[in-house]
Parts: structure tokens; C-alpha cells; sequence
């Protein structure tokens, strides 16, 4: 009767293993979200370092052209 009655409940009904479930989605969302961040963050990053460079390297090489 027990087994019967453990086997028609869905495993999600269960407190502890709902409570698992939601904090496992909160957790991937979350990493998702910081990856997300780093990412944009480093392009963001890498941009300024490209254009800073471009930008000091442009009139240095300008000025230094063979003729």
C-alpha cells in the first residue's frame, strides 16, 4: 500500500526534492546570468583596448610611413 501510494506522487511533489530542483534551476540561471556579465564585460574591455590602441597607434605609424 505505502510503495503504491510513494509510486503515484511525482518525485517533484516532495518538499525536499522540489526545494533541490529550484535552488539547481536558481543556480544555473544564475551562472548563466554571470557568464552573460563576464562576457559582455569583456568585449565591452576589449573594445577600449583595441580602440586605445588603434588610436595611439595610428599617428605614431602615420608619421613614421616611408616615402
Amino acid at each position: 500500500m505505502i510503495q503504491a501510494r510513494r509510486s503515484e506522487d511525482p518525485p517533484e511533489r516532495h518538499p525536499i526534492v522540489s526545494g533541490l530542483m529550484q535552488s539547481r534551476l536558481r543556480s544555473e540561471q544564475l551562472k548563466r546570468e554571470m557568464l552573460k556579465e563576464t562576457t559582455e564585460t569583456f568585449w565591452v574591455k576589449m573594445s577600449d583596448a583595441l580602440k586605445m590602441y588603434f588610436e595611439k597607434k595610428t599617428p605614431f605609424q602615420r608619421s613614421h610611413t616611408p616615402t
